[in-house]
This record gives structure tokens, C-alpha cells and sequence, in this order.
């Protein structure tokens, strides 16, 4: 499992080119609102560039909540600074909603090609690479082929992960839930108030060593109920398990931990889709 909880993004100046639909701009890509989106103006390659204040550690690219098609892909560069004359990292080009594997079609009723996301509403692509340490990163989006004649994302998070020791153990949890209202009219009818549904995740982890407690401490500390994170329990699947267990979410509970005679500590997350 990764957790991207500091999100570089939030404090970073984000540039678009071509610049994005005046009233979608590139900046609500640093707002945790599902409905305020960056949109492209067309289906020309899109770079999002982002300049930091500082060096800082990246491990990690995220873009959440896409309208991405199959034939879509993206690049992520990291440089020392703006000036890019000295890269640290480059994905290449990289599938942004790649297809299913072949083992994982169900021939006969799927169709060849079709992702984990069809069907959804929207995508979520992560990246993962060996740490390096810059000031800024260069994201290009191509989807030539996108029939809406733009391309879209609510999110983007960049910045280092943490990969608990030990956690999830047995007994993870994730189910759904909704704002839906329910009321029973006098004649008997149940009637609807329709309403958002979301994801809920509960992880729980034993005999945490000292690095994974202090781990999650800080995110406990610094994020807290306030700021919301990614998780990724199967990072680097292209799997609907992978996809289920994956989410831009918020910890809507402090737990305490739990030290042992061991000196490990029991843990839990828990977390809830924003």
C-alpha cells in the first residue's frame, strides 16, 4: 500500500500550455472538489508544468478523476529547476488508461481493448518511479482521439509515498456509501432523495516497526481530517481489484496506536473517499 499524503501540488505554481478553458483553469487541479475540474480548450498535447518553491522529493504522480480514453497516454519529466537543462527523470510515453490484460478479458462479452475504467465515469492513473530530488516537473497529456474534443482532471498529486511495513493485515475492509435519503410515504412506497455515493476504506496493520509508526504519525499529524491523500493498496496493478482500492481520500478518524511488549505497534487507517 502508498499514500501520497503531502501533496507538492497544493503549494506549488502550476502553468498549462495551451492554457485550459478560462472558467476550468489548471489550478482547480490543486482543489480536492470532484467538480471543479482542469479542461483542455482541444485535443492538442497539454503540458502542466509545476514549479516548486524548493527541492523536494518526488516518488509519485497521480492524475485523478480523468475522462481519458484508451488510445491516451502521458509523460512525466522531473528537472533540477525551470530552466530544464538538467533532467532527473523521464517516464517516456506512458499509457494514461491502458487496456486490460488479456487474462483479465471475459471473451465473448467484453470487448478487445476495454479498460478497468469503462464504465466508470472517469479514470485515475498513477505513476511510480525511483526518488529523485528537484524543483520541478513537466506533465504531457495527449488524447487526440478523445470523443468529448477535450481532456479533463479534477486532481493531480506528485510528491514521495509511504508504504507501511506490515499493513493492510487480513481483514481490510471497502464498501460504498451514499448521501442517498430514503422516506416511506403512508401508503407504503419508499421514495428516493437521490444522492452521491462514495468509497470507504479501513485498513489495519501489527507490529508496525519504528519507521512505518513515525510514518504514519506524520501524516496523522500533518494531514490529519483536514487535508485529503492518495491511496493505493495495489499499486502498479492494472486490475479492477487495483482500481477498487485506490482513491483520493480524507482519514475521517484520529485512531490511536497500540504498542505491544515487542515495542511494534498495532495500527489503523480509516479512510473515506472525497
Amino acid at each position: 500500500m502508498r499514500i501520497i499524503w503531502r501533496n507538492l501540488v497544493d503549494s506549488a505554481t502550476l502553468t498549462a500550455s495551451p492554457a485550459m478553458v478560462e472558467t476550468l483553469p489548471v489550478g482547480n487541479l490543486q482543489t480536492d472538489a470532484r467538480e471543479e475540474v482542469a479542461r483542455t480548450t482541444s485535443l492538442a498535447t497539454q503540458t502542466i508544468d509545476v514549479m516548486l518553491d524548493q527541492d523536494e522529493l518526488m516518488q509519485g504522480c497521480v492524475l485523478y478523476r480523468g475522462n481519458f480514453t484508451s488510445g491516451a497516454t502521458w509523460r512525466v519529466q522531473v528537472f533540477e529547476d525551470d530552466t530544464m537543462a538538467v533532467q532527473l527523470y523521464d517516464s517516456g510515453t506512458l499509457p494514461l488508461n491502458p487496456p486490460k490484460p488479456l487474462g483479465d478479458i471475459d471473451w465473448g462479452i467484453e470487448r478487445l481493448g476495454i479498460t478497468i475504467y469503462d464504465g466508470w465515469g472517469y479514470t485515475v492513473t498513477e505513476h511510480w518511479f525511483a526518488p529523485v530530488v528537484g524543483q520541478f516537473a513537466r506533465i504531457t497529456l495527449d488524447d487526440a482521439s478523445n470523443p468529448d474534443g477535450f481532456m479533463q482532471a479534477s486532481r493531480l498529486f506528485l510528491g514521495s509515498y509511504m508504504e507501511p511495513s506490515y499493513m493492510p493485515m487480513s481483514g481490510m475492509t471497502l464498501g460504498p456509501k451514499e448521501t442517498t435519503k430514503q422516506e416511506r410515504s403512508e401508503a407504503g412506497t419508499l421514495h428516493v432523495e437521490a444522492g452521491a455515493q462514495y468509497r470507504a476504506l479501513t485498513v489495519a496493520g501489527r507490529y508496525l516497526p519504528e519507521k512505518t509508526r513515525a510514518g504514519v504519525g506524520d501524516m496523522q499529524r500533518e494531514a490529519g481530517m483536514r487535508r485529503d491523500v492518495y491511496v493505493s493498496v495495489f499499486a502498479d496493478e492494472n486490475t479492477a481489484r487495483a482500481r477498487d482500492y485506490r482513491m483520493q481520500a480524507r482519514l475521517v478518524q484520529l485512531d490511536t496506536s497500540a504498542m505491544g511488549a515487542t515495542m511494534l505497534v498495532d495500527q489503523q487507517l480509516r479512510f473515506e473517499e472525497t
